[in-house]
């Protein structure tokens, strides 16, 4: 079994046995351990996540346990960028001391199961809705094949809605048709028609572009996120007759992939809404910017710096989404009222690219007039940053292609009322349901060991190898019918091959 360092093991029992809150009994799957990895891993590593493998049942835990302590170890897993101090995140992924424990003693334990009628109930499949009740309007965008080779492709999709009034959506949910290709989403509002126009002259589905040349955007989905859900009386209009544009990154790599992405939607309640808004208040453009101009020299790192001061009123900001590219190093941003007092918005001490997404506040954080939002981004453009995708580096400037860079912070927000500082956003979207318990089965792979190459039946889903540490050292795509994977060139060992709810142990022998 694999051991995290001797040093984080004693950090971790220190907590779990005396020296923190401590753990009273020995840990089990039913009485602690699960909860814990259905909440931090549940919205990734479930049937339609962006993970490898499901984390969904006694045994697929057991099975992915070394995998699962050397990444918790390393801190790599769950992926939560923000450094969260003041607690203000709503459905954070975040391991605290005490949960690390949790799962290290349980593993040390050798992964005791204890009560199995006490186990909670799993996380529901990402291939049915999350959202409170069924959606009011879903549709999905044409069948897509992607043509991401070498460079990374953003393809947008646009979807008429012919509604005879204004609307005001309070939940967005997209629902990845190819979880593995899907890199994040945006959705915008188009009351021109031009989308409309440029989808009628390509030949493809939809046509690609860049971000904020389709329209007003009103939504940002990345893996892992849970949907949009606003009370019920909040809503961001959609104008009669207008257009929803939905604008999809697929990576390079991907090309050849077929997707076909869904997107549902809910509507605020009949009567007076509140309206929402997002808007980027700390961007890379004048006046917010305060570093000018936004050049990032070859082999330096380079701070950027931008501010924002509210002019009038009062307002309830409900979630906030920062946005960097490949060389982001860090980025900040901070609310400082006339008063001198300072309350940190979001703070991403380690920007990853592939892990961006929109923060949902627990409560609304209210702003006045006269409080100055203030940015820092970090960018560190040089050959040691592993990110940085030119070596030798070159000088970056602003743009909207990847291998460009650009200092977003958008702020999704409504006027303040009176008691909008008790709203519990977090518990809109709390899961309330779950799908029923999977059995893991077991499938053939032959020949058995192997030297050289083995075959399984594919069975429509996509497959994995992995090795004892569950990283994954051979991806093959979902196909019907026999697929043969060539492993000339693996060490010799154990290897896991999983595929849905089913999984194999492989011995390769060189």
């Amino acid at each position: 079994m694999m051991r995290t360092p001797l040093l984080t093991v004693a950090a971790l029992l220190c907590v779990a046995f005396g020296y923190a809150p401590a753990l009273h009994a020995q840990p089990t799957w039913s009485g602690s351990v699960a909860s814990i990895i259905y909440s931090k891993c549940g919205s990734c590593h479930v049937d339609g996540g962006i993970a490898p493998f499901s984390l969904t049942s006694y045994e697929s835990a057991a099975a992915m346990s070394s995998s699962i302590q050397f990444s918790i170890g390393r801190g790599t897993m769950p992926p939560w960028p923000p450094r969260d101090a003041e607690n203000r995140l709503a459905h954070s992924r975040a391991l605290s001391a005490q949960e690390l424990a949790t799962i290290e003693a349980w593993i040390l334990a050798d992964k005791p199961r204890g009560d199995v009628s006490a186990e909670p109930p799993p996380p529901r499949s990402l291939r049915s809705t999350q959202l409170p009740e069924p959606p009011q309007y879903s549709t999905r965008i044409p069948t897509y094949t992607s043509t991401a080779t070498t460079r990374d492709v953003y393809q947008y999709f646009v979807v008429p809605t012919s509604f005879p009034t204004d609307r005001y959506v309070r939940a967005f949910e997209v629902m990845p048709g190819n979880p593995e290709i899907v890199h994040h989403a945006l959705i915008f509002v188009d009351t021109t028609g031009e989308a409309r126009a440029r989808d009628a002259q390509s030949p493809e589905p939809g046509f690609p572009g860049f971000g904020g040349d389709a329209g007003d955007l009103i939504s940002v989905w990345a893996p892992g996120s849970p949907p949009v859900v606003l009370p019920s009386n909040f809503g961001l209009r959609l104008p009669a007759g207008a257009d929803l544009v939905i604008q999809i990154h697929y990576p390079a790599g991907t090309a050849g992939r077929v997707d076909s992405t869904r997107l549902n939607l809910l509507f605020a309640d009949a009567g007076p809404v509140r309206e929402v808004y997002i808007s980027p208040m700390l961007n890379h453009v004048a006046p917010s910017l305060i570093t000018r101009p936004f050049v990032l020299p070859a082999n330096e790192v380079t701070t950027m710096r931008n501010s924002f001061t509210v002019p009038f009123g009062t307002y309830s900001i409900l979630s906030v989404a920062p946005h960097m590219h490949l060389i982001g190093k860090s980025i900040r941003a901070v609310a400082v009222t006339p008063q001198g007092d300072s309350t940190t918005l979001i703070d991403i001490p380690e920007w990853n690219f592939h892990w961006q997404g929109s923060y949902l506040y627990k409560r609304p954080v209210v702003m006045r007039s006269g409080t100055t939002l203030h940015g820092t981004a970090v960018y560190d453009n040089t050959g040691h940053n592993p990110h940085n995708p030119s070596s030798p580096p070159i000088t970056v400037r602003l743009g909207e292609a990847t291998t460009d860079e650009m200092f977003l912070i958008y702020f999704m927000y409504t006027t303040y009322r009176l008691g909008d500082e008790t709203l519990d956003l977090e518990a809109l979207t709390s899961p309330t349901s779950v799908q029923e318990h999977q059995e893991i089965s077991q499938f053939v792979a032959t020949p058995n060991p192997t030297s050289t190459s083995f075959t399984f039946d594919g069975k429509g889903a996509p497959a994995y190898l992995c090795d004892v540490l569950g990283r994954i050292v051979r991806s093959m795509p979902a196909a019907d019918g026999p697929q043969t994977v060539d492993v000339t060139g693996l060490p010799s060992g154990m290897y896991l091959l999983l595929s849905g709810n089913r999984r194999c142990s492989v011995s390769v022998s060189q």
